[in-house]
């Protein structure tokens, strides 16, 4: 196969064209997402989230990549309401159906009895940004404590 090699223009590495134009853009927006992805990834970090199973979280956004953008502002909102929180990013798989989902918990030393409407209030912020392809983000609680 005959590819050309080239450096970005904005600076963003090297960009490998292979082929026709359809799987170069293809390619190309599937890097850019892996990119984005890795990048939040840190993010996340640096907040102090854990990622379990960051592989099928990973590849789940790589689907859904509208919800990059959506995690970023879900995490700001949780921080911001739920500022005693363990945060912890997973991808949701429903054991009796193909469903499967993004989770935001949010776990606490100790629940109070505003938990609920604090977590609700966080919802409201991120909610609007939720895309249109059939990807999705919930933030809540599965009320177990932060893990060490």
């Amino acid at each position: 196969m005959n590819c050309t090699r080239t450096e970005s223009k904005s600076g963003g590495g090297t960009i490998i064209k292979c082929g026709r134009v359809r799987g170069w853009a293809w390619y190309n927006s599937s890097v850019r997402t892996s990119v984005s992805i890795q990048e939040l990834f840190r993010e996340l970090r640096q907040f102090g989230v854990r990622i379990r199973e960051q592989n099928e979280v990973s590849d789940y956004l790589l689907r859904f990549p509208s919800l990059i953008d959506t995690v970023r502002r879900a995490t700001e909102a949780a921080s911001k309401h739920l500022p005693e929180a363990q945060l912890s990013l997973e991808l949701y798989q429903d054991p009796e159906s193909e469903d499967e989902h993004l989770v935001l918990y949010a776990r606490f030393p100790q629940y109070e009895e505003d938990v609920m409407s604090r977590i609700r209030k966080a919802r409201n912020e991120y909610r609007p940004f939720l895309g249109q392809d059939s990807g999705y983000l919930l933030l809540t609680t599965d009320f177990r404590h932060p893990e060490p």
